[in-house]
């Protein structure tokens, strides 16, 4: 057994009562410890598993709008001590939950020379895999219904809509499924051997109307899926009789909250891989302050930007087929709903996608913090004022030589605590040392550190990472 490093250590989903915390202990297997509390001098003790090397760790049992001090430990090996804070309760009795899988692109074993796969870890050959342990995570949370934003198959041939049709959506039962296509979708020519069938998937494998838009109404909540997906091109497009039917769908809504999903971004820093017409879209929306969110995929990563109506939030959704192997759950109250993105219960394969990324280490470290973002891209709570809440986080940290890095951490032992993960230079390495939901605290850590280790640490908000110009020059315009 290798000497203990923790590694990869992230607050991935912090929701009203709970919260899971993930990391890495390479060649050192161990327990799956957690210490968390209201005060760094009141942490209790959770031991959660024993002779893991990936670790995951959900806490339960939290209260609302509460700050938690916590610290990983595996092998007596500590992570730094961090806090974050939980989302606070939207208000009302909770009514429903539904379950988000975005980009499965169910392959049979097919592929269709996606630089994603070849470069940024797109694991086609465990799409069906990292899909039906989504759902079974899911059903475990208790959803009661649950949608697929689009790219279900990888290149839309007749064997892919066949694997979804027959090993997929019966894995759902009787939880109610509502679909709408992505790009990958309507592939036709783009399939290999020019073999997909486009959108006639849908409706002949899928026992979908040619109308590959449509209206879902659950405990007095209205859910519009739209179809932005245009035939072998990987942008989006929404057209006029869809802006019609939009348009007239929300006015004789009744003001009932609305979330509307698709599969292209429509605003932010995605959008040039996005809709080609979205203006068009924020024209018609704008003026209905009853929707609730704009949900979609493609970009296989955690986003939130916001756009009209004013301060709407629209959320990216992750990839179940790629880091961070992802899927979301909205629970919706009477006064507002909470957003969280859970990584797939499969470690080992989001760790091997995560490996498969270009350019070693520092492509790691790069689209790392470009797909997973934030937390606060990750987790969200709007309340009864309409208000939106973002969890933040600051991150205090060193980039040290790899040669460096296991004596630092040794240092560190037991306080303040470390873990690694690579940086973006070289050959070097980012020793995290504290992870905090204040500012204030995360300052007070670096003068501390300087004073006590003599080391010069940086400060910066966790996440909020947009893809480099070298990075989607080898996406090539595929998504």
């Amino acid at each position: 057994m290798g000497e203990t490093v923790i590694a990869w250590e992230e607050v991935f989903t912090v929701g009203t009562d709970h919260a899971v915390i993930t990391w890495e202990t390479p060649d050192a297997p161990g327990e799956t410890t957690v210490y968390i509390g209201p005060s760094r001098a009141q942490l209790e003790k959770r031991v959660l598993a024993f002779q893991e090397t990936y670790h995951w760790a959900e806490v339960t049992g939290l209260r609302p709008d509460t700050r938690y001090w916590y610290q990983v430990e595996t092998n007596g090996v500590r992570g730094p001590l961090g806090s974050f804070r939980t989302l606070p309760a939207p208000g009302g009795r909770h009514l429903f939950s539904l379950a988000l899988f975005s980009d499965c692109h169910i392959s049979a074993g097919i592929g269709s020379g996606d630089p994603n796969e070849r470069y940024f870890g797109k694991l086609l050959t465990h799409a069906r895999e990292l899909l039906l342990h989504g759902l079974e995570d899911a059903r475990r949370r208790g959803v009661d219904l649950a949608f697929m934003p689009g790219d279900i198959t990888e290149a839309a041939l007749p064997e892919q809509y066949k694997e979804v049709r027959d090993e997929v959506l019966p894995a759902f039962g009787n939880l109610p499924c509502h679909i709408c296509p992505g790009n990958h979708d309507k592939y036709e020519r783009r399939s290999p051997g020019g073999q997909g069938v486009g959108a006639r998937g849908f409706w002949e494998y899928l026992g979908k109307s040619r109308n590959l838009y449509k209206s879902v109404r659950y405990h007095r909540h209205q859910f519009l899926l739209l179809d932005t997906a245009v035939r072998d091109i990987d942008h989006g497009w929404i057209n006029a009789q869809q802006i019609d039917w939009l348009t007239q769908t929300l006015n004789h809504n009744g003001q009932h909250p609305v979330f509307l999903l698709l599969h292209h971004p429509v605003t932010g820093p995605d959008l040039w891989h996005g809709l080609l017409n979205p203006g068009r879209f924020r024209k018609a929306v704008r003026a209905f302050p009853n929707i609730q969110a704009v949900l979609c995929g493609h970009m296989h990563r955690c986003l939130v930007a916001y756009g009209a109506p004013e301060e709407t939030p629209y959320i990216e959704l992750p990839a179940t087929v790629q880091f961070p192997c992802g899927y979301a759950i909205v629970r919706v109250y009477e006064n507002g709903f909470t957003y969280n993105a859970y990584k797939v219960s499969r470690p080992d394969l989001v760790d091997k996608s995560r490996n498969r990324i270009i350019f070693g280490a520092v492509g790691q470290a790069i689209y790392t913090r470009y797909a997973a973002g934030g937390v606060g891209d990750r987790n969200l709570a709007r309340t009864r004022e309409g208000l939106i809440h973002r969890p933040v986080l600051f991150e205090v940290f060193v980039t040290v030589r790899r040669s460096e890095a296991r004596e630092l951490c040794a240092r560190a032992q037991p306080s303040p605590g470390a873990a690694v993960a690579p940086a973006e230079q070289g050959d070097r390495v980012r020793v995290v040392l504290g992870r905090h939901a204040s500012w204030v605290d995360a300052t007070d850590l670096r003068r501390t550190l300087e004073y006590q280790f003599g080391l010069r640490a940086s400060v910066s908000q966790d996440g909020g990472y947009n893809l480099p110009p070298r990075f989607r020059k080898l996406w090539g315009g595929t998504g």
